[in-house]
């Protein structure tokens, strides 16, 4: 398989992945209990994502977990402190929220959506660019950055539902639902692109801010928003529990999948390694041996 190639099947299961995700969240026969159990399920996933996967990845690429913890408390008190300061709730609003001019206690902030969107983004960008790097790094093998591939594909869905899931239950109409799900589903493959042609690519240290970043902006999301309107729900604690446990043990399995992507690259860098050290050596060799 041509690099060619690999990124159009690339370009093509990376944005039906995300869109089958947020296709299934998005339907009109969820009721609100299934939305409830969704959206447990997406407080675990985000919130162990951010923990177990973004941040570790921030720490060991350049930051070290003290800076790491900083940047992602940033993003934390960021999206905390515009929800606080702006008024961003939606849904009944009461006579009191009228005369003040602002909304009563809601089901949730507009401000989630892009908070999810953006991080989530971020995640998906720098996938995708490692990615493009990996096919074109690869260019005799059978399938150019095939392995890296599936691993991304695989989680995928998860973070279209995600998006679409915020988006519904921040009141976004199903056609800005639907705008929104491809919006996200080209952020990969455009990352892709970028990375496999060479542009796009920002110093690691940059990277790593932008995860950690990312990481504190959906763990103030997953704890400040989703998990307490969830927790009101008593009469489904197990089933929500359950839900909780389930998004938690998808984001263990997506920074497995990270791990295996990582130590593929890591295992084709040291063949090369190896193979162009050996070729040194027996350079070396036959000029030593020729004096």
């Amino acid at each position: 398989m041509t690099p060619l190639v690999s990124m159009v099947v690339a370009f093509a299961s990376l944005t039906v992945a995300s869109l089958v995700g947020g296709w299934c969240a998005g339907s009109k026969g969820l009721s609100h209990r299934t939305m409830q159990v969704l959206l447990s399920f997406v407080a675990g996933l985000l919130g162990a994502l951010a923990s177990l996967v973004l941040l570790p990845e921030a720490a060991a690429h350049g930051l070290g977990m003290p800076a790491a913890m900083a940047w992602a408390t940033g993003g934390f008190v960021g999206i905390v402190v515009l929800e606080r300061m702006v008024c961003f709730h939606h849904h009944e609003t009461s006579l009191e929220a009228d005369e003040t001019g602002c909304c009563s206690h809601g089901h949730g902030a507009r401000l989630a959506t892009p908070a999810a969107f953006a991080g989530l983004a971020v995640h998906g960008a720098m996938a995708g660019l490692a990615l493009g790097m990996a096919i074109a790094g690869e260019a005799d093998a059978l399938w150019p950055g095939g392995a890296l591939l599936l691993t991304i594909v695989l989680h995928k869905p998860f973070d279209g539902l995600t998006v679409v899931a915020v988006a519904r239950r921040d009141g976004l109409a199903p056609s800005r639902q639907h705008l929104l799900n491809m919006a996200y589903a080209l952020v990969t493959p455009v990352a892709v692109g970028l990375g496999f042609f060479g542009v796009g690519q920002l110093p690691e240290v940059a990277t790593s801010a932008a995860l950690a970043l990312a990481a504190g902006m959906l763990l103030a999301l997953a704890l400040g928003d989703l998990l307490p309107e969830v927790q009101r729900h008593d009469h489904d604690r197990l089933l929500l529990t359950a839900a909780l446990l389930l998004g938690v043990a998808a984001a263990v399995g997506v920074g497995a999948l990270h791990s295996i992507g990582h130590k593929h690259d890591h295992g084709d860098a040291g063949h090369v390694h190896t193979a162009d050290c050996e070729h040194d050596h027996a350079h070396d060799h036959g000029h030593d041996h020729a004096h």
